[in-house]
């Protein structure tokens, strides 16, 4: 921390002309104003209390990221357990409609088979 040597700077002021009133208001606010100002340890307080909260920010932000993709694979599971269900009826509808074409065809076959003995009878 650097001190300021409020009486040089007194000495200064009236050594340039200025009263002993004016260097006084000079300082006084220059005082004021010097309160405001941070200072190396200030900054460094605040570097250390943003890291700390960035680094907080950044666990929080791993946390969702990894709930969502806990989140993400059971819905794909789901989906993956769904549609093969879904396929497997699909399928199973499939092959009864394939049946009932087949036992359709047969029984046409049956029937032109039929007719056409009954024809060539006659």
């Amino acid at each position: 921390m650097t001190v300021f040597d409020t009486h040089k700077a007194f000495v200064t002021f009236t050594g340039a002309g200025f009263s002993a009133e004016q260097a006084q208001a000079l300082l006084d606010a220059g005082q004021e104003g010097s309160e405001a100002l941070a200072t190396k340890a200030d900054l460094k307080a605040q570097e250390t209390a943003l890291r700390s909260e960035m680094q907080a920010m950044e666990r929080a932000l791993r946390n969702d990221l990894q709930a969502v993709e806990t989140s993400l694979n059971s819905e794909i599971q789901t989906l993956r357990a769904e549609s093969k269900t879904d396929l497997r009826d699909l399928e199973q509808r499939m092959t009864i409609r394939l049946g009932a074409m087949l036992f359709t065809a047969i029984g046409l076959q049956v029937a032109v088979l039929g007719l056409l003995l009954v024809l060539i009878a006659r």
